[in-house]
């Protein structure tokens, strides 16, 4: 769509000047989305470090701040020693000399004199004046006009000067940028916006002395000059130029006084700043044009004398702005944090039964790990109680031991092989039991109350761990140092027993078979009593294992854990951020069609599986682990600002909400903002009749 805009150019003297530009740009910015190439700003000012200071926020809280190629300094650094080069001359014969005792440096402000303002704009006429001729032809280039973007309302260009008048830069300096402005561009349309003392004086009780007799001077002269009709003139003598003028330095002027007929008071000269800014930023709009402008309104009435006083010539009006404002930005942003707030809340909470997911777990077939008197999982998968050869005959009953010896090495109890197969096992099953516990932690943490689960079923687990552990390690402790000896004295006596009773002349064979077999019975079952001890060696050490591999997943959910409590709280910071925000009593000047509105999020707004779907990473939230916190809140609020509820704040428009309206509670809306808009200017007419009483006009 076709932006139309008027060429406009605004330019700001001194602090009052350069707090209205940087939020004239902010606004032009949020309203266009960028600064419209046939508009400009010049910021002039004595003080250098009001460049630096001078800054507003945006909507997206970004600095807005003035570009080099718009602002000018006219600091003077040896200004004594310039005046008494050319005072001799006859040139600054305009400065009182009451005044020569502030003519020091001015690198920080003109000190509240006037004559110094002046003279500081003098020194730099020369750069002044390429610095305007290069801000005009910048809004006036020809390729403005084939931009397809833009559509220009006029021909004309319209000139915002804007300053107060009751410091030494802008009451200083406003007459001659107002001549010189019409030097460089005669046919320009140039509108002065002079803020009145009070304000300052509301804002401070110290060094306040010089702001009305500042004022009143600059009044007198401002009156003076726009009463010029072609029969007299004025000749500024600029050392190396000395132009003179005819006609009175602008077309239209404002006061801005900080109360208006009503006594609503500004007590603050940034309040005043942002409506001046709103007024500029409208008058370059397709509004300015709705009807005959502001400007052009006021400029006849002046030329016609209709709100003229005997011979007294009426050039002054007042401005006054109402703006009806609607957060819709905020509240949208306001319910998605409140979103991704119990979004984070139900992932932390906890709301199953570990204990019956623990156990489940456990049991399972790609699992079973369960160790305890009626299972014994874990022993079992690592290697078989009893040897896979079994000794069968004691074929030399004179040597048993020999033979016993032997089959233990070779069969039962041949280490290298056994261990080999136990660790080749144990590394089988540590594997699966890993994967599987992956498995669970994502599975469970991609549900509602799914952190908090994890954190519950790894303490279960761990619980469970020690549990087995500690039986496994108490079961060895009784095999090592009790049953392994015990069964091993009952080796050596079945042995003893059956080379005795083999030695005998008169021996029974069935008494030395059944002597054998209680040989053959106390190998085996000390061969199974060696391997359990075996079994138990390797399960402790996979239960170390899995339990250190628990306490690492720990610290990954906890990882989690902590990273989306950081999010949480940087979260209910800006919640409060926004809702102050809405909350806040609005500007003197405007109305907040939003700040009553409350914002609830139910949790059957949410929906968990949603936002697990909507994230890109491969295991969900128990990828949040690897990346950067800011990176989890933004996926968070990425996705809650797009939820109907959220949308339908942000979606919502001012139309919307008046629409909605009954009759009564519209005249009292638009009672209201006729009120705020009373410009911010009050006047006597001292007994006398103007032609016509002054009109008020709103957009």
């Amino acid at each position: 769509m076709t932006t139309k805009i008027k060429r406009s150019l605004y330019i700001g003297l001194g602090g009052t000047g350069m707090k209205t530009l940087v939020n004239t740009k902010r606004m032009f910015l949020e309203t266009y989305g960028k600064v419209p190439p046939m508009i400009g700003f010049l910021g002039i000012d004595t003080d250098k470090g009001e460049y630096r200071k001078d800054t507003t926020k945006d909507k997206n809280n970004q600095a807005v701040v003035l570009d080099p190629d718009e602002t000018m300094p006219i600091s003077v650094v040896d200004a004594k020693e310039i005046f008494q080069v050319n005072a001799p001359s006859g040139h600054m014969s305009w400065i009182p000399e009451k005044n020569l005792y502030a003519l020091t440096s001015m690198t920080q402000g003109a000190g509240q004199v006037r004559s110094n303002g002046r003279f500081a704009f003098t020194v730099n006429y020369k750069e002044l004046k390429n610095k305007v001729v290069s801000a005009i032809n910048k809004i006036t280039h020809a390729r403005i006009s084939s931009n397809p973007d833009y559509e220009l309302l006029s021909s004309d260009i319209e000139i915002h000067l804007i300053f107060s008048v009751c410091g030494g830069t802008g009451a200083g300096t406003f007459i001659n940028m107002a001549y010189l402005l019409k030097e460089i561009a005669p046919q320009c349309k140039l509108t002065g916006y002079g803020v009145l003392p009070d304000v300052f004086e509301a804002m401070s009780n110290s060094g306040m002395a010089k702001v009305k007799p500042n004022a009143f001077g600059a009044i007198q002269d401002l009156d003076w000059l726009m009463h010029f009709d072609g029969t007299r003139s004025i000749t500024l003598d600029y050392i190396t130029e000395a132009p003179s003028f005819d006609t009175k330095p602008f077309n239209a002027f404002f006061f801005i006084d900080n109360k208006n007929a009503n006594n609503d008071t500004y007590t603050d000269i940034s309040e005043i700043a942002e409506l001046l800014s709103l007024a500029l930023v409208t008058s370059a709009g397709e509004l300015s044009t709705a009807s005959a402008s502001v400007i052009d309104n006021l400029e006849k009435n002046i030329m016609e004398g209709d709100m003229n006083i005997e011979d007294k010539r009426a050039w002054i009006s007042g401005l006054g702005v109402c703006e009806i404002i609607y957060r819709g930005k905020t509240l949208q942003e306001i319910y998605a944090l409140k979103s991704a707030k119990r979004i984070i809340e139900m992932l932390l909470n906890n709301c199953e039964d570990s204990d019956a997911i623990v156990n489940e777990w456990i049991d399972k077939p790609e699992v079973n790990i369960r160790e305890n008197n009626n299972k014994d999982n874990v022993i079992d998968f690592l290697l078989d109680k009893m040897p896979k050869h079994q000794l069968v005959e004691i074929e030399d009953k004179a040597n048993a031991r020999a033979e016993v010896n032997q089959w233990m090495q070779n069969d039962a109890l041949k280490l290298s092989e056994i261990r080999k197969k136990m660790a080749e096992k144990s590394l089988q099953l540590t594997e699966r039991v890993n994967q599987e516990l992956q498995n669970l932690m994502i599975k469970q943490m991609n549900q509602p109350c799914g952190v908090g689960g994890c954190v519950s079923i790894l303490e279960g687990l761990k619980d469970n761990v020690d549990i087995f552990l500690g039986e496994m390690t108490e079961e060895l402790d009784q095999i090592r140092n009790h049953t392994i000896p015990s069964r091993e004295n009952s080796l050596k006596i079945a042995i003893q027993d059956l080379t005795d009773y083999n030695a005998k002349f008169f021996k029974s064979r069935n008494r030395v078979a059944e002597l054998a077999d209680q040989v053959i019975a106390a190998a085996t079952q000390l061969a199974a009593i060696q391997r359990d001890a075996l079994r138990h060696e390797s399960a402790v050490s996979f239960f170390n294992g899995f339990k250190q591999t628990l306490q690492e997943t720990a610290l990954q959910v906890e990882n989690i854990r902590k990273q989306l409590i950081g999010v949480l709280n940087n979260i209910q910071v800006k919640i409060a951020e926004n809702q102050n925000l809405v909350g806040r009593n609005p500007r003197t000047f405007q109305i907040d069609l939003a700040q009553n509105t409350m914002v609830n999020v139910k949790d059957d707004d949410l929906n968990i599986s949603d936002f697990i779907n909507s994230l890109a990473l491969t295991n969900g939230i128990y990828d949040f682990g690897k990346q950067l916190t800011a990176d989890t809140e933004n996926a968070l609020l990425g996705y809650c600002r797009k939820l109907t509820h959220a949308q339908s704040f942000g979606n919502r428009t001012i139309d919307d909400i008046i629409n909605k309206m009954d009759q009564e509670e519209f005249d009292r809306l638009l009672k209201l903002a006729a009120i705020k808009s009373e410009p911010l200017f009050r006047f006597d007419y001292h007994g006398h009749t103007p032609q016509e009483r002054p009109t008020n006009s709103f957009y």
